[in-house]
Parts: C-alpha cells; sequence; structure tokens
C-alpha cells in the first residue's frame, strides 16, 4: 500500500500526462512561484543592496532580519490568514516571505564584501560613487544576487507545495498531494512528487546557463 511497484507509478503518471488533468494544477502553482518570487525581488535585493551599501543600515537592520529569517514560515499562516483571508494572498505571502530573506542575505554579503582593492583603485582614479557603483559594487555582488535568486526560486515552489496543502487551495500541486494521500491513491501521490520534482529541476535547469552568461566573469 505505501510503496507501490515503479510499474503502477510509471502508468499512474503517464494516465496524468495524457489526460492533462494536473497541467492546470501546475501552471497554478507555478503562477504563484513566479508571483511571490517576483515581489520577493523587488523587496529582498534592494534592501540586502541598502544594508550591505551603508554600515549603520545595516547596524539597525541585521538584528530584525535575523529574527524574522528565524521564525518559521508556516507559523506566520495564521496572521496571513488573519490579514489576506483563506485563499491565494495567503498562499502568495506565505511563498514571498522566506525568499526575501534567503535574497537580503545574499544581496547584502555580496555587496559588503566585494574586492576591496578593486574598489580603493577605483577611488584612487577619482572615480565618482556611480562609476564605483557601476563598474566594481555591482560586479562583485551579481554573482552572490544571482545565486540567491536561484535559491530563492528553490525555496518559492517548497513553499507552494506546502501552502497549497495548509490552506486548502482548489488548485494546485500541493492540493493533488494533499487529495492523493486522503484518497490513498498512492501511486499518484509518488506519481505527482515526480512531477514536483521534474519541475524543481527544470528551475534549476533554467537558471544555470543563465548564471554563466550573466556572471561569467566570477570565480575568474
Amino acid at each position: 500500500l505505501f510503496l507501490p511497484s515503479p510499474l503502477s507509478v510509471a502508468r499512474s503518471l503517464i494516465s496524468l500526462l495524457a489526460s492533462g488533468d494536473v497541467v492546470p494544477d501546475c501552471l497554478a502553482t507555478l503562477g504563484r512561484v513566479f508571483t511571490g518570487f517576483v515581489v520577493a525581488v523587488a523587496i529582498g535585493v534592494p534592501l540586502g543592496a541598502t544594508m550591505g551599501l551603508s554600515h549603520s543600515v545595516k547596524e539597525s537592520l541585521e538584528p530584525s532580519v535575523e529574527i524574522l529569517r528565524s521564525v518559521p514560515t508556516t507559523a506566520l499562516l495564521p496572521l496571513f490568514m488573519l490579514m489576506f483571508g483563506i485563499g491565494n494572498k495567503s498562499v502568495i505571502a506565505l511563498i514571498t516571505v522566506p525568499c526575501i530573506w534567503t535574497l537580503t542575505i545574499n544581496t547584502m554579503y555580496g555587496v559588503a564584501n566585494g574586492n576591496k582593492i578593486r574598489r580603493d583603485i577605483a577611488h584612487l582614479y577619482k572615480a565618482s560613487q556611480i562609476q564605483v557603483l557601476a563598474f566594481v559594487v555591482i560586479p562583485d555582488a551579481l554573482p552572490f544576487v544571482v545565486a540567491g535568486l536561484r535559491l530563492a526560486m528553490a525555496v518559492a515552489l517548497h513553499m507552494a507545495i506546502a501552502a497549497e496543502m495548509l490552506t486548502g487551495s482548489r488548485v494546485g500541486l500541493g492540493r493533488r498531494l494533499f487529495d492523493a494521500q486522503l484518497l490513498l491513491r498512492v501511486p499518484e501521490l509518488y506519481a505527482l512528487l515526480f512531477i514536483t520534482g521534474a519541475i524543481g529541476y527544470g528551475l534549476t535547469r533554467f537558471w544555470l546557463p543563465l548564471e554563466d552568461r550573466v556572471v561569467h566573469w566570477s570565480g575568474r
């Protein structure tokens, strides 16, 4: 019952893909993932850059960021449900929050730990603050930022599945997984896990060539 044969899982997977019944769930989950990811980028990257550029801002905000980052995101679900109701907004909020902290920390360390020698040389040659930022700070920080984006995308998928289970979404891979477990459709459960893993792998593979092109100087 709990460990079906690979053949039965394969049949269930083929049935799901052939019927197209799982496509709306995949699209709903991916839509929530990308929405939460975009919101997190809009908040986390500027926040991390500001903390990395200003020591005083970092000193004042870092304790709050570390405390909030330590709170399990699923523990915030009751608060989000009070604020946004039971629905898509709560799911997106649950996806967005952990991604914000991932991007904030990566961006902050990328900006703060840039190459000091290059900065000193730029200042020695009378480069303006804008030039230092554009040609020294940002190129040094981009590998950290892009790595943070890849990590945040993976976190977004994890949280989307969990949020869809916890909030009782009408559509989504998390809901399908939860329904399969409740109805003891175990081969379908494994097939859905395989689909979820394939989506996660596809998202990771999407970022790797992008990293090679955008930050081709990383490590050189």
